[in-house]
């Protein structure tokens, strides 16, 4: 299944699972409590990032406006919306989008659009902040590196990105965290995806794919180094043994 249908289905079925994988997060699990501790996981982490820039890139930031790439259900729009006038929130799957809209009805300086790789729905706006989190993981290499130089080239000049993706994985520790790039793993891999896609044609209760892509860092550094950043400062993830990297810079 290609990933954008993937997503969507994830936010017909289990959009707050979808973004944050725990099983209290499961539709058939959440209440008004449940719920409650995914916002504030999202307040949390907005605190968390705001503390870093202040301490490691901008000492007085201070945003303005902001956006969220792969906003899904709103988690992190909510504690931006508090903070900034203006905030706009993508997302590819329309079905997210509409439970985010149900979560962000009192915060009308909200809005919310359509994704795409070109970020076509915000081509003239520029923003003080952008940041997507666990989101480029699930995109594929070749699709991200167009994302991302959009992402870095729609915030404003002294503006912000804090951009996390993945890189590398435990389980290829022997290859420094990289696949094998041997014919035989490459089969193996197609197998395995096959193998999963046929599983969901029969099983309509199975969980859509959830890729978890790993990206190359060179290249977007480069694109980070062309559009002038002279520094950055960096912040390691691990989930469940895929390595990611958060990306913090100022334009």
């Amino acid at each position: 299944m290609h990933t954008d249908k993937a997503w969507e289905k994830w936010g017909e079925k289990d959009p707050y699972f979808g973004v944050y994988t725990e099983d209290k997060f499961r539709t058939n699990n959440l209440t008004p409590e449940i719920k409650q501790t995914f916002f504030d996981s999202g307040e949390q982490y907005i605190q968390h990032v705001l503390y870093t820039i202040r301490q490691k890139i901008h000492s007085d930031f201070s945003p303005n406006s902001a956006l969220d790439f792969g906003c899904g259900t709103g988690r992190l729009i909510f504690p931006l919306a508090k903070i900034c006038k203006r905030v706009v929130g993508v997302d590819i799957s329309a079905s997210m989008l509409a439970e985010a809209q149900k979560n962000l009805e009192a915060y009308p300086h909200v809005l919310l659009l359509k994704s795409d790789d070109q970020l076509s729905a915000i081509e003239a706006h520029r923003f003080d902040f952008v940041n997507t989190f666990i989101v480029l993981q699930h995109i594929s290499k070749e699709r991200v590196l167009r994302i991302f130089k959009k992402l870095v080239q729609s915030i404003n000049k002294n503006g912000v990105g804090v951009i996390h993706l993945t890189y590398a994985k435990i389980k290829f520790s022997k290859n420094f965290g990289t696949p094998s790039n041997t014919i035989a793993f490459h089969l193996k891999t197609l197998a395995v995806a096959l193998k999963k896609r046929i599983a969901g044609i029969f099983d309509s209760k199975k969980d859509p794919e959830m890729q978890m892509n790993l990206h190359s860092l060179n290249q977007l550094l480069f694109i980070l180094q062309d559009a002038g950043v002279q520094n950055i400062f960096t912040e390691f993830t691990n989930h469940d043994g895929a390595l990611g990297i958060t990306l913090y810079f100022r334009i």
